[in-house]
């Protein structure tokens, strides 16, 4: 969870992970390793198996996280750019679906005067 969010949003269906060091690149690393196919897999082997499946502290506590401190810092600049180049490309996407709606009733208002 990034520092500025309180404490206040974990509750018994969420767990709150927080690094020592929420600057040091660590926890942007943490959620892409966590968020990968197999940190997912890791995560879910973990699962307790009932109706809803949940994942104790001490369980996510146990999953293994290969990390390379050398390359922390370059590996969460890499995350981090990916993350505002996605969030640029969603919001010029959702841009361009805004024009071209306005565009088509545009097109359609125009052509109820006609």
């Amino acid at each position: 969870m990034p520092p500025d969010v309180p404490q206040a949003v974990a509750g018994a269906t969420l767990l709150v992970v927080r690094t020592p060091d929420p600057w040091s690149g660590f926890p942007l690393y943490l959620w892409y390793y966590l968020a990968s196919t197999i940190g997912r897999a890791q995560v879910a082997a973990r699962l307790t198996a009932t109706a809803l499946p949940t994942l104790s502290v001490r369980a996510l506590g146990e999953v293994p996280v290969p990390i390379s401190r050398k390359g922390e810092r370059r590996m969460a600049g890499l995350v981090r750019a990916w993350m505002e180049s996605r969030a640029a490309a969603l919001e010029a996407a959702h841009v361009r679906h805004e024009v071209l709606r306005d565009a088509i009733i545009g097109q359609i208002m125009a052509g109820e005067e006609d």
